[in-house]
């Protein structure tokens, strides 16, 4: 059908009495949709609370309050958010990358690719590159209309590909783009451009913010570094040189490497994939002059996509976007802890962006997302342990829950109870709900686990209700299991005590453990 996107990857059918047809429900790259007439007509169920939007990058306008996000999107533009919560799509095709002008107000630069399906006379390449002006609403084809700002044509640097795009953060006009064979550079906006260095395959680059020259890429496994990129000023670059600084790194894909925005000489880097079997992290941090990278890590082995660095912390707040969620890190990496695990899903986050205060983020599949203070109450928890009691060898075990108000108004909390599940779990009734927490104050409750079976791994769901405008239910699991007996026992020599003479007598000790 073309009345909903070609790219589908599921489908759900729901009979219904006869002669109707089922309702069929169709997942693809534009969302969900639905139909009740055997795919005559389709209704898209993608607008109100269900956001499925799959961002690969995005970025935010360097102005005090962030006040327009672009974003890059499969199979779905380039887009900008508008009024509201709405994003309006500015340019065709698989949305590749945006990135703002670090300096010059309203310019935006994009690549995308895919985005005609009649080839054109002379032919052109894939995956272009195109500027806006006015903050990404429209992206014309300038200077021509053919290849807009697109600095490679159809020998070099071809294919459809998710082509990065970077900028100086410190000085306008001055482009990155990486091709699927070459860096190129410009210092004009996209009017004219030069091949920095040759690379084998597209790759994230980042400029720092203290000092232009030092330019950061990370292609495939390897990280690269140049501390002379803009020399010289005009024409070929004649004494750029990147520098592999890989070093220690596990030989996994670098998904992001950044600077420093306080240190121009400290790159931070992210890889993607599973440990497994192989070398561990998924956080390090280097210098430029340094010969290893340091892991940072948490004790979590998922693919990370994403880094966005705080400068106004210190040391450097660091956030990190995984497959499930977002960590930060406020001590260097020394200790991490999960950002909002109530209102945020679960789910892949590609690009995290921070400027002036403002962080936002761009999922594969849930839309974007910005972290601001809550205008009213807001809950988070936390759980000893997980709620995870483990073997147990009898009752009662405690675990806490703590609740903390996170919000900006009081936080009334209606009830903390087992919803179902074991009833071998239980809540303390203090402190009795319902209570009020004021802004920033917390609250411990009591989980109690007293098995009664042996031997049976046991679940229940623990359900705290509040005025939460946005998580008003928060369901947590707590799990357990009573242990069951095992004889075991030791004695020397296996039992053979030797001789005894008349009217005396020899012992051995016989241990019994459980």
């Amino acid at each position: 059908s073309d009345l909903i996107h070609s790219d589908t990857h599921s489908w759900a059918f729901i009979p219904q009495p006869s002669p109707a047809p089922s309702i069929v429900f169709c997942g693809n790259d534009g969302g969900l949709d639905k139909s009740t007439d055997s795919g005559a007509t389709w209704i898209s169920r993608n607008s109100g609370g269900l956001q499925t939007g799959l961002f690969y990058n995005i970025d935010i306008k360097p102005d005090s309050t962030g006040s327009v996000t672009v974003g890059a999107l499969q199979d779905n533009e380039i887009e900008k958010s508008g009024a509201g919560l709405g994003w309006v799509g500015t340019n065709g095709g698989d949305g590749w990358d945006v990135a703002y002008d670090g300096v010059t107000p309203g310019q935006v630069y994009a690549s995308s690719g895919f985005w005609s399906t009649t080839p054109p006379t002379p032919p052109i390449p894939c995956t272009l590159v195109f500027r806006s002006t006015d903050d990404g609403a429209t992206f014309p084809f300038t200077p021509n209309p053919l290849t807009a700002i697109t600095p490679w044509t159809t020998a070099t640097d071809a294919g459809c590909y998710l082509a990065p795009v970077t900028t100086d953060p410190s000085a306008a006009g001055i482009v990155y783009v990486s091709g699927s064979q070459n860096l190129w550079q410009s210092r004009n906006a996209g009017s004219s451009w030069r091949i920095l260095s040759p690379f084998n395959g597209t790759g994230n680059v980042d400029v720092a913010a203290a000092n232009g020259n030092n330019v950061v890429i990370a292609v495939g496994n390897q990280v690269f570094v140049s501390t002379n990129a803009l020399l010289p000023t005009v024409g070929a670059p004649a004494g750029v040189t990147f520098t592999n600084i890989t070093r220690n790194l596990p030989g996994r894909n670098v998904a992001r490497a950044l600077f420093d925005p306080n240190d121009p000489a400290v790159i931070y880097a992210v890889m993607g994939g599973f440990a497994g079997g192989g070398p561990s992290g998924h956080v390090f941090r280097t210098s430029v002059g340094a010969t290893a990278w340091t892991d940072i890590s948490p004790v979590l082995d998922l693919p990370f996509n994403a880094i966005a660095l705080d400068g106004g912390a210190t040391p450097t707040g660091i956030y990190v976007g995984t497959d499930y969620g977002v960590l930060r890190s406020l001590d260097g990496g020394g200790s991490w802890s999960i950002l909002d695990d109530i209102h945020f899903p679960r789910v892949p986050v590609l690009d995290l962006i921070f400027r002036n205060g403002i962080l936002r983020a761009g999922t594969y599949g849930r839309g974007a997302f910005a972290f601001v203070k809550p205008a009213g109450p807001a809950i988070a928890v936390h759980l000893d342990d997980g709620l995870a009691f483990g073997t147990v060898c009898k009752g009662p075990q405690y675990l806490n829950l703590e609740v903390y108000n996170v919000g900006s108004a009081d936080l009334l909390i209606d009830n903390v109870q087992r919803l179902m599940g074991s009833t071998d779990f239980t809540v303390l009734p203090t402190p009795a709900t319902p209570l009020v927490l004021a802004a920033g104050e917390d609250i411990e409750f009591t989980v109690v686990y007293n098995p009664t079976v042996a031997g049976v791994f046991e679940v229940a769901t623990i359900r705290i209700t509040s005025n939460d405008p946005t998580a008003p239910v928060v369901d947590l699991a707590a799990t357990g299991i009573q242990g069951t007996a095992s004889l075991g026992t030791a004695i020397a020599d296996s039992g053979n005590i030797g001789n005894a003479c008349v009217g005396s007598f020899v012992e051995e000790e016989l241990t019994i453990n459980n």
